[in-house]
């Protein structure tokens, strides 16, 4: 008995398309000789396509941390301006290592101590996109209740806001407050907000930083 190979080969060219299977330069030829395609220029353009291209940082993490983290690194590290909300802890870019470190380990599972230190590494190095030799433009809104949770001690929370307050003076960060008075926000029962809105809805650069300044002097 014969079986047809075409649905198995429809399943690798999904996988494929959608990105969960990455191709060789070798694959682009083959398929075009299965498809009776004799244009030299564009099977080589295609070949060249599917070279692969210099390894990212977050190679290294490969099998050590979860495919998301790795992800969102390549993302990071291909953008040309950043923009982001956080309304429960500050953004991980912006975060010190004790506030990362108290984050880490209130996840649930609890994770051992070595992946603690796994995740602060890559976090450190995620934050080169914005402190770099190039770094990229980045807005991040910050809601109050962000800015007041305490993760880890009090010395490290105070931490955390005079760290804030330096980066935002930063010329390529603009650090936008969303503070408790101004009440609900669009997205605000939702996983994902809308940024442009919720920057609407946040206090100035100058005044941000002055709202910050005034939590930290309360602590």
């Amino acid at each position: 008995m014969v079986t047809w190979p075409y649905p198995r080969l429809v399943s690798q060219h999904r996988t494929t398309e959608s990105g969960l299977r990455a191709i060789s330069a070798e694959r682009p030829r083959t398929l075009a000789c299965n498809c009776d395609c004799t244009d030299g220029k564009y099977i080589d353009a295609l070949a060249e396509m599917a070279e692969p291209s210099e390894t990212g940082w977050w190679e290294r993490y490969r099998g050590s941390l979860p495919q998301g983290l790795l992800d969102i690194s390549e993302t990071e590290a291909n953008a040309t301006r950043l923009r982001g909300a956080n309304t429960v802890h500050v953004p991980g870019l912006l975060q010190t290592s004790e506030h990362a470190m108290a984050i880490f380990r209130a996840v649930v599972p609890q994770l051992p101590e070595h992946e603690v230190a796994l995740r602060l590494a890559h976090r450190s190095e995620r934050q080169k996109v914005i402190t770099g030799d190039n770094p990229a433009p980045y807005v991040a809104v910050i809601h109050e209740a962000a800015l007041r949770m305490q993760f880890g001690r009090r010395d490290a929370t105070q931490a955390q806001l005079e760290y804030l307050l330096e980066v935002s003076e930063w010329d390529n960060v603009t650090l936008l407050v969303l503070p408790f008075s101004h009440g609900a926000f669009p997205g605000a029962g939702q996983t994902v907000a809308q940024l442009d809105l919720l920057e609407d809805l946040a206090l100035f650069r100058q005044r941000s930083r002055d709202f910050i300044r005034q939590i930290a002097q309360q602590l």
